[in-house]
């Protein structure tokens, strides 16, 4: 969710309603005019032009069918693709590519099914250059239960890219550990600040 110091307000109001607790624009439009009046003390113009820019700032631009066929889905791997291919043909052949890019892909299984490997496998290849068929992005692995090691890591990278290249990959995925509900939702929170930081091109939760 944007952080509401990224909508556009003026940086005395994003102080006002930071203080009463608004960190993202979810908070505010969430939140009846009613009680955003008296919470943060504005008038009803005032309420309903914060609500306006906030919604603004986050809903999604509109767009035709056209131009995303022209821009080719943008975020996706080595020509331009929408997909980010998993490396195991017949997963990629069932879902006519691999992983969509810019949604949200959950993947499921009872204890000891492969997910954490999967998702290891993910990092690396979405750290691998497009030229490699990657996203050349960084990647932020959410690690909940310390499952994740380095080690396999650097396994999978080792067998999928050059030895020049290796260190680059590697270096791209960035690792933090989140072990109780607070933690992860604090990060998530912050998750467009990162994003914004690390260039980030795949995020995981390993939970």
């Amino acid at each position: 969710m944007r952080r509401i110091r990224r909508c556009g307000l003026p940086p005395d109001l994003v102080s006002r309603l930071e203080r009463k607790s608004f960190g993202t624009a979810g908070d505010v439009l969430a939140l009846p005019l009613i009680d955003l009046i008296e919470t943060v003390g504005v008038t009803l113009i005032q309420a309903e032009q914060i609500v306006a820019a906030v919604a603004a700032a986050t809903a999604p631009k509109q767009t035709t069918a056209a131009a995303l066929l022209d821009e080719g889905g943008g975020m996706g791997g080595a020509g331009g693709s929408r997909f980010l291919p998993t490396s195991i043909e017949t997963l990629d052949v069932a879902l006519r590519g691999g992983l969509l890019t810019a949604t949200v892909t959950e993947v499921g299984g009872p204890p000891g099914a492969g997910k954490t490997q999967f998702c290891t496998m993910m990092a690396v290849q979405a750290a691998l250059p497009p030229t490699s068929g990657g996203l050349g992005g960084a990647v932020l692995y959410i690690d909940t239960e310390g499952a994740f090691t380095a080690e396999r890591l650097l396994e999978i990278a080792r067998a999928r890219c050059s030895e020049p290249e290796l260190l680059g990959v590697v270096d791209r995925v960035k690792i933090v550990s989140d072990s109780t509900c607070a933690a992860l939702l604090q990060r998530l929170q912050s998750l467009e600040e990162l994003i914004i930081k690390w260039n980030l091109k795949l995020v995981i939760v390993d939970s």
